[in-house]
């Protein structure tokens, strides 16, 4: 079995914007088979909607296992965690690239809180999860540059920050993203390539 990578997009987004599909056509030159995953009601998302869209997209390929990689950006982040916390505990990732994400209330966005009205379990998904990145940019004016390090620190992930970038979106100029495909690939052993 090969690697799988499933990119999972944010709230009010879709697998067309920002520069997702960028990094799919980049993968897939690499021979990367590599999804763009469609969430339901991407404007009012529902954590168990999005769990259960996630669930079924993923499991339809195989089994889930240390050759299978997320790319989730914003509320896709706390999205694939949530997913991943419904893993058995003895299941491994092989890793995954946060862009932007929390794991906290963020006060301008009080219609998110249902993401996160629980906390993660953060053991859980380090042991699941085998490599792990959070990417954020000091001036994101929509997710807290703070709440992106917290996140990175309750699931020991390596924290990658940049001045500039905002929120990494196709308005804040990324319709490609070298960074995370970068990150990516770090995280894949030689071997799997």
């Amino acid at each position: 079995m090969g690697v799988r990578i499933y990119i999972i997009h944010g709230f009010d987004s879709s697998p067309e914007k920002n520069w997702f599909q960028w990094l799919a056509r980049e993968l897939s030159k690499c021979g990367i088979s590599t999804k763009v995953l469609c969430l339901p009601n991407p404007k009012s998302p529902s954590p168990n909607q999005w769990t259960q869209a996630i669930c079924e997209q993923v499991r339809a390929d195989g089994e889930i296992g240390d050759r299978v990689y997320f790319v989730a950006h914003s509320l896709g982040c706390i999205a694939t965690l949530r997913f991943i916390e419904t893993l058995d505990s003895c299941v491994r990732v092989g890793g995954v690239v946060l862009v932007a994400g929390f794991c906290e209330m963020i006060s301008t966005l009080p219609e998110l809180s249902p993401f996160v009205d629980s906390p993660l379990q953060s053991e859980k998904i380090k042991q699941i999860v085998l490599r792990r990145a959070v990417i954020s940019a000091r001036d994101d004016m929509i997710v807290p540059f703070s709440l992106s390090q917290n996140l990175a620190e309750m699931i020991g992930a390596d924290f990658i920050a940049r001045d500039e970038g905002g929120h990494f979106m196709d308005s804040d100029g990324f319709r490609e993203f070298p960074l995370v495909y970068d990150v990516l690939l770090t995280q894949i052993p030689p071997t799997c390539l």
